[in-house]
């Protein structure tokens, strides 16, 4: 038979098959679930893992989510600048507040009203204001030579009529001085009295009077014209 005692120290790692499958149980016993972990004394020894996480005799790990909440703090250092008073800072700039004046920034009144901008070269109280909606009486202004006689009437816009008076049979133009001083928003031609029957033509207009113009001249009837405007 052969000799199958094996002396002291007699089997080293050269003498060991890569191939040798040597059955895991036949290792010394170590408690549930540790591993072999190489110790200061470079020997390996059964441990079982703690702390964060938890390994499972099946080889589940289990992390402790508890130990994963990170609490940061963060501290804010706030900065407060002096702004001049009675400004506001805009990026960069300073811009005045005021109730008046271009280049500035309205406030409101202890009224609650905010005053700061003109309409048509009236305040806002004065556009809002009830009474300042009503008609006025319309004050009739006479022509000149080349210029028809018109009336003009605040509402507190003002409109400005005029009326041709012979028959647009040889006329082939009309100017109306509105006097307004700006612009007029709207200008119309009417057939008579009518204002209804919109006639289309030319008109040219400056801040002081409107040109009407006829090409040819108008049929033989009167014309009326009306000027809408706002005066500074």
């Amino acid at each position: 038979m052969p000799d199958t005692d094996l002396k002291p120290f007699s089997v080293t790692d050269g003498k060991i098959s890569n191939q040798a499958k040597i059955n895991p149980k036949k290792i010394a016993p170590a408690n549930e679930a540790s591993v072999l972990i190489a110790q200061s004394d470079r020997k390996y020894q059964p441990k079982t893992i703690y702390g964060d996480a938890t390994l499972a005799a099946d080889g589940k790990l289990t992390i402790d989510e508890s130990k994963l909440k990170v609490t940061s703090t963060t501290t804010a250092t706030v900065e407060s600048e002096t702004i001049p008073e009675g400004k506001v800072k805009v990026g960069s700039n300073y811009v005045t507040v005021s109730t008046s004046g271009s280049g500035t920034i309205p406030i409101r009144t202890g009224t609650g009203k905010l005053e700061a901008d003109t309409v048509g070269g009236k305040s806002l109280e004065y556009v809002v204001s009830a009474n300042s909606q009503i008609s006025g009486t319309p004050t009739e202004v006479p022509g000149t030579s080349g210029v028809l006689p018109h009336t003009v009437q605040a509402i507190p816009t003002q409109i400005v009529t005029a009326t041709t008076t012979n028959n647009c049979a040889d006329e082939t133009e009309y100017v109306v001085e509105h006097g307004l001083g700006a612009m007029p928003l709207d200008v119309k031609v009417f057939e008579g009295s009518s204002t209804t029957e919109e006639v289309e033509v030319e008109v040219e207009s400056t801040t002081t009077q409107s040109t009407v113009k006829f090409s040819p001249p108008g049929p033989s009837v009167d014309f009326t014209i009306k000027i809408l405007g706002i005066k500074p």
